[in-house]
């Protein structure tokens, strides 16, 4: 069975699942590019190969079946994050119906009633002499009535079925076929020289732009009526702009490509003459401000 996963600019990362239904496993996992794939040469169709173990099927499984999960990583190569294996069966579960006691009363006895005497036939005689006869009003003696009795019920139970699954974890092994050692260490070396280049580029522009700022800023600030102009001597001055107008114009001619360490050079011998003017009228343009400090201070001492 071949499937298309991952098609061409599709988004990662992503995880999709393939499921085998009535398979507990034992299969073997082929990762590769598509045949119709724009590979560069000497680059491997094959990914990787997963060979995936058998689960157990328990006695009492109804259905079974096996799920594997491939993903698109961060990285855009396709491979196996995990392989499950999934049973099924249903159970059904005997649930007591809960009811309430019965009360029973006990039913009434009914009372004896004596006969009445028939005609003719002779009454009771009386009792000897001195004692007294029945008496005829005389109440029956009472008895104690039952008191009601609670019956239990027959305890019924209702029966529900449910189904139940268990997901079980299978292992499997890889093999790669990604590049040999030396190809990736040649690749590698590849990609480290081109990014050392795109670094050397970025670096050739920034000294350059650092050259082009300072010429102008040292120029206008030693020409005439500048902050700079009395902070330097006029021979020196004069050889130093005439430096300086050269480069201005050697950086939109010939220098325009030159490489880094050109305008390292460049950059290193204007400041090596610029550096000391600039502290120079840092310190002068600061020295008075701190003589009317000190002369405040000496007069409130």
């Amino acid at each position: 069975m071949t499937k298309e996963l991952f098609k061409v600019g599709s988004s990662f990362p992503s995880t999709k699942s393939i499921t085998f239904e009535k398979k507990m496993g034992n299969a073997v996992l082929m990762v590769h590019y598509s045949n119709d794939a724009k590979l560069d040469q000497g680059l491997p169709n094959q990914i990787a190969q997963y060979d995936i173990s058998e689960g157990k099927r328990d006695d009492k499984t109804e259905k079974c079946s096996f799920t594997m999960r491939v993903s698109n990583n961060i990285h855009n190569i396709a491979c196996l994050d995990e392989a499950e294996f999934v049973q099924e069966w249903t159970e059904e579960d005997k649930i007591p119906i809960k009811a309430s006691p019965a009360t029973v009363t006990p039913p009434k006895k009914e009372e004896k009633k004596e006969d009445a005497p028939a005609e003719g036939e002779a009454k009771p005689e009386a009792a000897a002499e001195g004692g007294e006869g029945p008496k005829p009003d005389a109440a029956p003696e009472a008895k104690p009535e039952e008191a009601p009795k609670v019956v239990e019920p027959e305890q019924k139970y209702e029966i529900k079925t449910r189904q139940k699954k268990n997901f079980t974890k299978l292992k499997f092994s890889s093999s790669s076929y990604a590049l040999a050692p030396g190809i990736r260490r040649d690749y590698k070396d590849v990609e480290d020289a081109l990014v050392q280049g795109d670094l050397d580029i970025l670096e050739r522009k920034e000294l350059r732009n650092d050259l082009e700022a300072y010429s102008y800023e040292m120029r206008n600030n030693l020409d005439s009526y500048g902050t700079l102009e009395k902070y330097l001597d006029e021979a020196p001055k004069a050889a130093f702009m005439k430096d300086i107008n050269y480069v201005v114009d050697w950086i939109y001619g010939d220098g325009e490509s030159a490489t880094a360490q050109a305008y390292r050079e460049w950059l290193a011998k204007f400041k090596a003459i610029g550096d000391p003017i600039k502290k120079r009228h840092f310190y002068y343009s600061e020295l008075e401000v701190y003589y009317g400090q000190w002369d405040k201070i000496l007069a409130s001492i």
